[in-house]
């Protein structure tokens, strides 16, 4: 037969387990932060804790990379640092402390950099082996001119006349796969046949990293005549030597003269270049004559055609001087409207277009002046009359089709 227990019995153990938890709880919980810290910063692998850099002022760090050889267990850091000063920085260095000791100054790229733009800095660690999730932490130090302080800011050898400044920053990183910074740089050109008469032509450079759009990469730009490689600004004006991509990775710039020749633009980035040749040609003004329009339409603001993607009025069209100076062998598109109404019941119809001595019956398409002189497109319209047909009294029949 059991015993029956008072319940009172149970009710002082639960009283005195929780007087426990109520009395100790607060230790053991700081116990088992202090645990997991210990874990989360020693025994966990990068992906959980990144490395991370930063200056205590005059630059930031994007992003580092610690990086050891699996077999050798060579040290490499890479670092990613922006510019945040107001004027451009020159010649930039960095130098860090690994083990209490100062590394060697290794030369950042580019070696100009414009104010957000961005640094790469590759530096190998002598005599200390790393393995993977090794954690390490110290002072990184990067030493620039400031253009600031220069004559001409925007002149890289103007900044080279000043001393250097020394921005401080600090770092933590797990050793983590030795990986290099791959990129790669492309530029392009709206129009590789320009007119050299002063119109601007678009120039495009492009900064991957490892396949991404980089933002923040000052690319330096030149321009040199093809023939013989010298210097073409002047004639020649770039709008910007240097430029900075976006976060798509490109850099907008552009070119223009007067000058007919042929063109070689460089572009120039961490070591990398890219190049495209402009041919700059001889300008052809252009008139157009449109006949059939009556004066009550002549002077209607509405756009009657469209010219390389702009609209354009009739007296915009037929301007003198002309608006139109294209360069010689340069393509161009044309659209006219098909029909232009007229309010007292009469209307013209687009009838052909005659361009550098070849006529079309068709409103729109593109031409091609080859022949590398003043000259006139002509452009036709018939007038047409509006007719009404009825027929009355209407049980005589029907008019087929009817008046619209």
């Amino acid at each position: 037969m059991g015993i029956a227990r008072d319940p009172s019995e149970y009710r002082a153990r639960a009283q005195s387990a929780l007087e426990y938890l109520i009395t100790y709880g607060w230790a053991i919980l700081i116990i088992a932060v202090v645990i997991s810290l210990l874990y989360l910063y020693v025994a966990v692998p990068k992906i959980i804790v990144p490395s991370t850099c930063s200056f205590l002022t005059g630059a930031v760090c994007q992003d580092m990379i610690f990086g050891t050889n699996a077999t050798t267990h060579a040290t490499t850091m890479g670092l990613f640092i922006t510019n945040s000063r107001k004027y451009p920085i020159y010649d930039p260095e960095l130098y860090a402390s690994v083990n209490g000791k100062n590394t060697t100054a290794v030369q950042c790229k580019p070696s100009f950099v414009l104010p957000g733009g961005s640094v790469i800095c590759v530096l190998k660690v002598p005599n200390v082996s790393s393995s993977l999730g090794q954690f390490f932490s110290g002072s990184i130090y990067l030493n620039a001119s400031y253009c600031g302080l220069a004559p001409k800011p925007s002149s890289p050898s103007s900044c080279s006349t000043v001393p250097k400044e020394t921005y401080k920053g600090i770092y933590s990183a797990h050793a983590e796969p030795l990986v290099s910074p791959s990129y790669t740089l492309s530029l392009s050109v709206v129009n590789s046949t320009n007119p050299a008469n002063n119109a601007k032509d678009e120039l495009i450079a492009r900064v991957d990293l490892l396949g991404y759009p980089q933002s923040g990469a000052t690319v330096n730009l030149t321009a040199t005549f093809t023939k013989n490689g010298t210097n073409a600004v002047p004639p020649y004006s770039l709008q910007s030597q240097f430029v900075t991509t976006g976060t798509n990775g490109q850099a907008i710039d552009y070119i223009w003269g007067t000058t007919v020749s042929n063109v070689t633009v460089n572009a120039n980035y961490a070591g990398l270049n890219a190049t495209k040749t402009i041919n700059f040609v001889a300008v052809v003004p252009i008139f157009f004559n449109i006949s059939n329009i009556p004066t009550s339409l002549q002077s209607n603001p509405s756009g009657i055609a469209t010219i390389d993607g702009v609209s354009y009025s009739y007296s915009q069209l037929t301007k003198k001087p002309t608006n139109f100076d294209w360069g010689c062998n340069t393509t161009h598109t044309y659209s006219f409207d098909p029909i232009i109404y007229n309010s007292s019941g009469t209307r013209f119809v687009f009838k052909s277009v005659t361009i550098d001595g070849f006529t079309s019956d068709s409103n729109s398409g593109s031409a091609t002046v080859s022949t590398c002189k003043s000259q006139n497109v002509t452009v036709s319209y018939a007038e047409q009359y509006e007719l009404y047909d009825i027929a009355s009294p209407s049980i005589g029949g029907t008019v087929s089709p009817a008046t619209s």
